[in-house]
């Protein structure tokens, strides 16, 4: 990004990421081990239609209308269909959104993330519960792991719906979006709501001090890697390097 300072591009030999979706100068938008959480249920295709129905009688090459095809006329309804976790009290709910979200964020945290996995456990929790911000973000994250960034922003949007505004994570996860569609300002914009709600959050102060940097905004940007290195023992190459090119270029500057 062309944020390590006065020197030549192509003397350029800063890491590219640090392997927990924040980054160092140049590439802000790793996922690899981010925070996981997100995730949104996919939404079926199921016929709304039911059998007996005038609208829908069926198969027009036989049977009596009844939706059985038996031609034997009118037959019991339907045993009636309840929407998953219905019948499953608060306290039932809530583990299994615990179980399914742990084993979402160890799909995600293997050293090759299991994006699939994730996705799946994911939509479990949300069947048990569809309002889990956690569990939106499990899945957001691992559509970013696939590079289904419209697919994450829908996701994140609809968490936002559901109380995510509050969510450090989901501002994050939206900056690893706009990051990699190319949108740097609303990228750091993102990060910097996720650092507000959340001051010490280090994948985001890493990443916001990326776009720092980029914008020969060295003195922020040291601000920002001087309490990551320092304060909050961040003690990572990518901190430390980082650091030297704010150094560098307000010096320069």
């Amino acid at each position: 990004l062309g944020g390590c300072g006065p020197k030549d591009k192509k003397e350029d030999t800063t890491p590219t990421g640090n392997g927990d979706g924040s980054a160092v100068a140049g590439d802000p938008t790793d996922p690899a081990n981010i925070d996981p959480e997100g995730g949104l249920p996919d939404p079926g295709n199921g016929d709304p239609s039911t059998p007996g129905d005038p609208a829908n009688p069926g198969d027009p090459t036989g049977g009596d209308g009844d939706g059985d095809g038996d031609g034997d006329g009118p037959s019991k309804p339907p045993p009636e269909i309840k929407p998953p976790g219905l019948d499953l009290t608060p306290a039932q709910k809530a583990a299994k959104v615990r179980e399914h979200n742990g084993k979402a964020r160890a799909a995600l945290a293997r050293s090759t993330p299991d994006a699939d996995g994730a996705i799946e456990h994911a939509k479990s929790a949300l069947a048990a519960d569809e309002t889990s911000v956690e569990a939106m973000a499990i899945l957001a994250q691992a559509n970013i792991v696939k590079r289904y960034y419209d697919q994450a922003a829908d996701i994140l949007e609809k968490a936002m719906e559901r109380g995510g505004a509050k969510n450090k994570k989901i501002h994050f996860l939206f900056g690893l979006v706009y990051d990699r569609t190319d949108q740097p300002d609303k990228a750091m914009a993102a990060y910097k709501r996720a650092v507000s709600l959340s001051p010490n959050y280090t994948s985001a102060l890493m990443n916001l001090g990326v776009h720092y940097l980029a914008n020969a905004r060295y003195a922020d940007a040291r601000s920002v890697y001087e309490k990551l290195t320092g304060q909050l023992r961040y003690n990572t190459a990518a901190a430390w390097t980082n650091l030297g090119s704010a150094y560098r270029g307000q010096s320069a500057k």
